[in-house]
């Protein structure tokens, strides 16, 4: 886990941790989204229910008053008379009096129940009585009154609830018949007249409960019958709804609408009367909608917060953390005052601040140690000085020594005014640096030194005049000159040594050979003395490799590490030791040195 932590930046890190915030509030959304869809769509089909259950207790307690009302009518004395008369086959049913009361009560009856009754009919098969008593006076066109067909479904002793469209008597030229209504048949299958009586239940009763009940804006209601559509108080009932009520379900779908079915219990009725309220889907979905609508804006406000947040993250912690990285990362001057001046929070301040106080003392550091290291070097070699300068007098003063003792006076001089020169360029004010020219006129006097000891050799010198200012570290010719001519020239027996010096330039640095003819150097010695070469020097060895290992480490102090000898050599032929350096004309730390006749 670490390890992969460690492949994301803070800023992908930041991004990741938001990622289960947003997955939370998108499924917060979605859980509350469905329980609140869930329970607004059971309270609107609860709602609607209620509604539909209570206009329908509403139409029964109307259709019992409308069943109280003509039962009352029916049960007057002068119909009664008319009834028993009827089953009794007496002639006249009813006296013109009593007809004349009965027809006054029906017409009482229907001005004093306008809301109930649309119209009264009272008929006998001998037409002696032919009543009806309508809101419009509409005449009755034509009659068809069966007995026999009404008895199956019509009774003769209490009223009984029929629908007037399907089996009215009296046939009207605009068919405008009630959708319900009471009747009873008048005598019985023996009696020789018969007749009814039928009281039209006015529609605007029930249309008034269904017109003025609303579910929502677009709900719609009607009164059924069986399985077909009663009475609706709208044009838009199709005929798909007539085969989907099959049954009539509770509650069930047709393609745009929900729609709720609720009985309409009728007391003394075979009828199965019940109320359709159809309720379009949109507008019971219209408070999901709603619901997903305030649930989207809030979720949208999350998102913002979110958004706003990240923001913040960013400009506070991701930013100032990708600067600071930036800062850290890029290649930079360690010595040069770095720029941690990045805006953030506290922690980012003081972080920053941190690191800036670390860099000074780094650099502080550096700067203590690099004067520590250039210290030690230049002790190093002032101790590499004193310890060449005495080796080399006391083979001089050797040499001296020995002429005096074979009475070689003038040798003696000339070597003893060499030896002087050769101190006072050695000597050259303290300084540590020379010109090439005066180092190689070192190299000739110490030549000449030894010369008067060994007669057995010449030497020649190569100075280019163009490289006569070059400076270089002084007393580094000698050691390997005197390296030459002790174990190179010196063990020859079969010719005369030549040593030879060369200075040329290569590209921008300065090389010089020595080469020599003497006896040379064994491959296998070869090999361990270039390892030697360039191994650490101890300024308290000895050997005969010490003047070469002298030279060696004090070229590598002085010029860096990639320069300093290389030795070529081959037996009984000879050995090139050659020297590489930078050109140099002026030293940075020391002036050039030029050349005076100083004497020390």
């Amino acid at each position: 886990m670490k390890k992969r932590l460690k492949s994301f930046s803070i800023h992908w890190i930041i991004c990741i941790s938001f990622i289960p915030f947003i997955l939370l509030i998108l499924l917060t959304y979605y859980v509350f989204y469905k329980i609140g869809s869930r329970q607004l769509e059971n309270q609107a089909y609860e709602s609607a229910g209620n509604i539909s259950t209570q206009i329908s207790s509403s139409l029964t307690q109307n259709l019992d008053n409308v069943y109280r009302a003509a039962q009352e009518a029916t049960s007057n004395w002068y119909f009664f008379q008319m009834k028993q008369n009827m089953k009794q086959n007496k002639t006249p049913a009813i006296t013109p009096s009593n007809y004349y009361r009965l027809y006054q009560l029906m017409d009482n009856l229907l001005i004093s129940n306008p809301d109930y009754f649309s119209s009264i009919s009272l008929f006998l098969e001998d037409r002696s009585i032919f009543v009806y008593l309508n809101k419009i006076a509409e005449p009755v066109r034509n009659i068809s009154f069966c007995y026999e067909d009404l008895s199956s479904y019509v009774s003769s002793e209490t009223l009984t609830w029929v629908l007037p469209e399907k089996m009215h008597p009296f046939a009207f030229n605009s068919q405008n018949y009630s959708s319900l209504g009471l009747m009873m048949l008048l005598g019985d299958e023996n009696s020789d007249i018969r007749g009814f009586i039928l009281f039209e239940v006015n529609d605007d009763l029930l249309l008034s409960q269904i017109q003025n009940a609303m579910i929502t804006p677009g709900s719609r209601f009607a009164i059924t019958q069986g399985q077909e559509l009663l009475l609706t108080d709208s044009l838009i009932w199709t005929q798909s709804l007539s085969r989907q009520i099959s049954g009539f379900p509770s509650r069930f779908y047709t393609d745009d609408d929900c729609c709720f079915y609720t009985p309409i219990i009728i007391p003394e009725s075979s009828l199965a009367l019940g109320l359709l309220a159809m309720v379009p889907v949109d507008e019971i979905s219209l408070n999901q909608k709603s619901l997903a609508r305030t649930l989207l804006v809030i979720t949208l406000l999350f998102f913002i917060l979110c958004g706003v947040t990240y923001c913040f993250f960013y400009f506070a912690v991701s930013k100032p953390l990708i600067r600071l990285n930036r800062c850290l990362t890029k290649p930079y001057d360690i010595m040069a005052p770095a720029d941690f001046h990045i805006s953030g929070s506290r922690e980012i301040q003081t972080i920053t601040d941190t690191l800036e106080h670390f860099l000074e003392r780094i650099r502080t550091l550096i700067q203590n140690l690099n004067h520590e290291m250039d210290e030690r070097r230049i002790a190093e070699l002032n101790v590499l000085y004193a310890q060449i300068n005495p080796h080399f007098l006391y083979n001089a003063l050797d040499t001296i020594y020995q002429l005096c003792e074979m009475e070689e006076i003038q040798d003696a001089k000339v070597m003893t005014h060499a030896l002087a020169t050769y101190y006072r360029i050695g000597v050259s004010k303290g300084a540590s640096y020379i010109s090439l020219e005066e180092e190689c006129t070192h190299a000739e006097v110490y030549l000449s030194i030894m010369k008067i000891r060994f007669e057995d050799f010449t030497y020649q010198i190569h100075l280019p005049h163009q490289l006569k200012s070059c400076i270089i570290i002084k007393n580094v010719l000698q050691p390997i000159l005197e390296n030459a001519i002790y174990h190179g020239i010196h063990p020859l027996s079969d010719r005369c040594g030549k040593i030879k010096i060369s200075v040329m330039q290569k590209e921008e640095d300065v090389v010089i050979t020595v080469a020599d003819n003497g006896i040379g150097i064994p491959e296998d010695q070869l090999a361990d003395l270039r390892a030697d070469l360039y191994g650490t020097f101890h300024p308290m060895e000895k050997g005969k490799l010490y003047g070469l290992k002298n030279v060696s480490h004090r070229i590598r102090l002085t010029y860096h590490s990639h320069y300093g000898l290389a030795i070529e050599s081959r037996y009984e032929e000879g050995t090139c030791v050659t020297i590489t350096i930078p050109r140099m004309t002026k030293h940075k730390e020391e002036p050039f040195y030029e050349h005076e006749n100083t004497v020390c």
